[in-house]
């Protein structure tokens, strides 16, 4: 029953851990003997809390293997540092321990360290800014933090490792900089690792100290040195054009070395300087013309003339000039014509080419014109020869060229006859062989001309009419003669006449009789010449639309009206005919003007129609037009009104149909508040601006019209002087108010302004009467239609204030009166005795009321009397 039990037991171990059914070698159960027994690991390292699971196989004699993992027997030499069970190893505490597994006598240790747990690593440097060079070194060190709080320095522990070593290097923490760039470098320890960027030679600019370079080829000036400035973040500068990577974008144009910029051909190019992170370019053109010029656009040459230089000139963007000639590249258009090099031109054919010369990217042409005639003329275009004539005829042929010169090209050009049985031509020489004409025709160049040749042969032949106009059945003889130099002769029997069309008009021995409507064109040959006349036959000339019998070109009428047309048909021969009946009209139907078969136009509506008549191949065109003018106009352009009145207006007024276009036209108002418009007449509603328009035959015309518009206010007087003393016109006085309204007419507003006075305590106003109130200065304003005008007041303005007395001698107890006169500024004086103020200093000495001084006691004292703007003083001196 034991027995039974560990074998279920292995069974379900066996299952459990994968070993039936596993893809490593099932070994049979009497396969006991092993030559070996191996572990997926032989040292160990963790910290405190992990676990690492190791894998036992088994290496039979026969060399088969088996995972054996769950059979070996595994222990620990210190179980309180490290555990193991079934291959699985977990940290105790910290501490070295050996692991030993055993399998069928075979056995192998395995090396434990138990380290601390490490929760993190920290750096003490976030990022590393460095220059090149180990004096510029930087040191980077790192703590390890464990689960307990306790921390390591394990800078000399970890593996540290660097990203890019061409930028920098590093030993236990030491990062020294080789070459400017950005990397990274990584500390690790045990499971984790931290990362520092690094950063060498990072530069904030990179600055040439040209942007633009131009070079020229020429020795000298075909390299220049570039400095390179890097400027540091920390503002710090450092000359760099020997460090720097330079590069060109086009090194056949220029390269640089060490910022050394050297030009080797005509173009432009970037040079790239590249130092770190940063990069600076510099344009560069070499040999870069602002402009290149010929000293010759158009050139002419004989080809008898020496070859022809042509100079090239280039100004460059420094201001300097040079001859370029022989470093331009020059090419010809045609070389049969003339060929080019280094500017020498040499013709070799007669005829255009364009020369061109290109250096860099600019490039300029010259047309070459190598004895290409403008034109060619002989000496004589016609020749009469007889074959009596043993001698030849000889012409001359002269080219005219560009340069407005000439000369003999007889012998040079090309010769040719048109007949030879005729004439034949040698170089300019023509002889006559028999009776005929021929055409001798002369090339040169891509020109030529030619000369006409007769031999015993007449000029010409000619008839005595140019044309003929026969009705149906009408003839006509004709005359035909043959012109010779210096006679004539009559060939009309001699001729072979004929008719290009027969049924129309048929003709024998110079008899032409019409026998149809038509045209027909009539030829007569003598010999090898030919004449022709043409014919018509009740051929329509022309057809003309009139209207009592006068021609008309535009019919204009008037809504409802009608008018007869005729249609008057003029013939070849002519004869005219009424054809009114006979012709076609349209359009028979129309909205706007309609025509019948006689001709009767009627008018429909308002609008332009094309009116038509047909007959005898021919059509005329009128237009018609109803109700349309040629212009608008009214009999004024603007109208001024008062409310309730009306006004006529006129279109055209001074055409006879005025009326008529007035009652028709469309009337319309902007504002039918101010004003209205039927037929022209306009009513006046209230105060405003409105336009009136008129449209009539596809035309408009607007009249401006303004009703009580106010221009301005007038008052008649700006200035009033009044006294509160004195007769009613003293103290008030009436101010007239005058409203301009468009147009210049004039209305008295006073009673239907606004009145307000600045100030009530010196004067009142109301519909334009100002009454005194009191002394002092106001405005008075008055406001109508959105205009103003302002009044001045001036109230008890004076030029004097006296009194009768300036000194009284008083016993105590006398009373003496003082009267006050006020002299106005328009020279009236008032007794202002009682309205003045009467005032003094010392009632001890003396009292004063309305004038009356009484002296109460002994003394001096100044009474002062005031009345208006004015005051004036009256000593009293009061005795016992």
């Amino acid at each position: 029953m034991k027995r039974l039990l560990t074998i279920l037991l292995c069974t379900m171990i066996l299952f459990s851990n994968g070993v039936i059914g596993s893809s490593e070698t099932v070994v049979a159960a009497d396969s006991t003997e092993i030559s070996q027994l191996v572990l997926s690991e032989n040292e160990v390292s963790m910290e405190t809390g992990d676990s690492n699971s190791l894998t036992a196989t088994a290496i039979y004699v026969d060399g088969k293997s088996e995972n054996v993992t769950i059979k070996t027997t595994w222990s620990s030499s210190n179980s309180d540092i490290a555990s193991v069970y079934a291959g699985t190893i977990r940290g105790i505490k910290e501490g070295k321990a050996t692991i030993v597994a055993t399998y069928l006598n075979k056995t192998v240790p395995v090396q434990v360290d138990v380290s601390k747990k490490i929760r993190t690593l920290t750096k003490n440097k976030q990022t590393v800014t460095i220059r090149t060079g180990e004096v510029h070194s930087e040191q980077v060190n790192v703590s390890a933090v464990y689960e307990d709080g306790s921390t390591e320095d394990v800078t000399t522990k970890a593996m540290w490792t660097v990203e890019d070593q061409s930028v920098a290097t590093v030993f236990d923490g030491k990062i020294v900089g080789q070459s400017s760039g950005s990397t990274t470098v990584t500390a690790k320890f045990e499971k984790h690792s931290v990362s520092i960027p690094v950063n060498v030679e990072i530069i904030k600019r990179l600055e040439p100290s040209k942007s633009n370079v131009s070079l020229l080829l020429r020795s000298g000036k075909n390299t220049e040195t570039i400095e390179l400035q890097a400027i540091f973040p920390d503002g710090s500068k450092e000359e760099v054009s020997s460090k720097a990577v330079w590069s060109s974008d086009n090194e056949s144009v220029a390269d640089a070395i060490n910022g050394t910029i050297k030009a080797y051909g005509v173009g432009e190019a970037t040079i790239s300087a590249k130092y770190g992170t940063k990069t600076a370019t510099i344009k560069v053109d070499v040999d870069s013309a602002m402009v290149i010029e010929l000293d010759q656009q158009d050139v002419f040459m004989l080809l008898k003339d020496s070859p022809k230089k042509l100079k090239l000139t280039a100004s460059f963007i420094n201001g300097e000039e040079e001859d370029i000639t022989d470093r331009a590249e020059w090419t010809t258009s045609n070389k049969a014509v003339a060929t080019v090099n280094k500017g020498t031109i040499v013709a070799h054919s007669s005829g255009e080419a364009i020369i061109t010369a290109k250096y860099g990217d600019n490039e300029v042409k010259a047309a070459v014109d190598v004895e290409v005639p403008r034109r060619l003329e002989v000496d004589q275009d016609y020749v009469s020869l007889s074959t009596k004539d043993s001698d030849e005829t000889s012409v001359e042929l002269i080219a005219y060229y560009a340069n407005d010169t000439h000369q003999s090209v007889t012998e040079k050009a090309t010769w040719t006859s048109s007949n030879e049985n005729v004439a034949t031509v040698y170089k300019g020489k023509i002889k006559a062989l028999k009776s005929g004409e021929a055409t001798i025709t002369a090339k040169y160049a891509d020109k030529t001309v030619t000369v006409g040749v007769d031999v015993d042969y007449s000029q010409q032949i000619v008839v005595d009419v140019k044309s003929l106009n026969l009705q149906v059945g009408g003839s006509q003889q004709l005359v035909l003669k043959a012109i010779y130099e210096g006679r004539e002769e009559i060939i009309t029997d001699k001729a072979e006449w004929s008719s290009s069309a027969e049924a129309i008009a048929e003709v024998r021995r110079g008899n032409v009789t019409g026998l149809k409507d038509g045209s027909a064109t009539i030829s007569a040959k003598y010999g090898n010449r030919t004449t022709t006349i043409p014919v018509s036959v009740g051929v329509v000339k022309k057809i003309t639309i009139k209207k009592a019998d006068a021609a008309i070109d535009k019919l204009v009428m008037q809504k409802d009206n009608s008018v007869q047309l005729t249609l008057n048909a003029e013939y070849m021969d002519g004869s005219t005919k009424d054809v009114t009946d006979l012709a076609n009209w349209s359009p028979e139907s129309s909205t706007i003007a309609q025509v019948d078969a006689n001709g009767m136009v009627k008018a429909k509506g308002s609008g332009k129609v094309d009116i038509s008549a047909s007959f005898g191949n021919k059509t005329v065109k009128i237009p018609v037009e109803v109700d349309i003018t040629a212009s608008l106009t009214s009999n004024t352009k603007n109208v001024f009104m008062s409310v309730g009145e009306k006004v006529q207006i006129k279109l055209n007024p001074d055409a006879a149909d005025s009326n008529y276009i007035t009652d028709q036209a469309e009337w319309s108002s902007s504002s039918s508040k101010v004003a209205e418009v039927t037929k022209g007449e306009i009513r006046a509603y209230s105060n405003g601006k409105t336009t009136i328009t008129a449209r009539y035959g596809g035309k408009s015309v607007s009249i401006l019209v303004e009703v009580d518009v106010l221009q301005g206010l007038v008052a008649n007087t700006r200035l009033v002087r009044l006294k509160t003393l004195g007769d009613v016109k003293d103290i008030q006085t009436k101010v007239t108010l005058m409203a301009t309204l468009t147009g210049g007419r004039t209305v008295d507003m006073t009673d239907q302004a606004e009145w307000k006075v600045s100030s009530y305590k010196v004067a009142e106003a109301n519909k334009g009467t100002i009454k005194a109130i009191g002394y002092g200065k106001t405005t008075v304003t008055a406001r109508y239609g959105g205009k103003s005008v302002t009044v001045y007041v001036e109230v008890d303005q004076l030029k004097y204030l006296k009194t009768n007395h300036v000194q009284l001698n008083m016993k105590v107890g006398e009373t003496k009166q003082v009267n006050a006169t006020a002299t106005y500024l328009d020279g009236i004086d008032r007794d202002v005795t009682k309205p003045a103020l009467w005032t003094t200093p010392k009632v001890t000495i003396a009292d004063v009321k309305d004038g009356i001084i009484k002296a109460t006691g002994v003394g001096r004292t100044v009474i002062t009397v005031s009345y208006g703007d004015k005051k004036t003083q009256v000593i009293v001196n009061v005795t016992k």
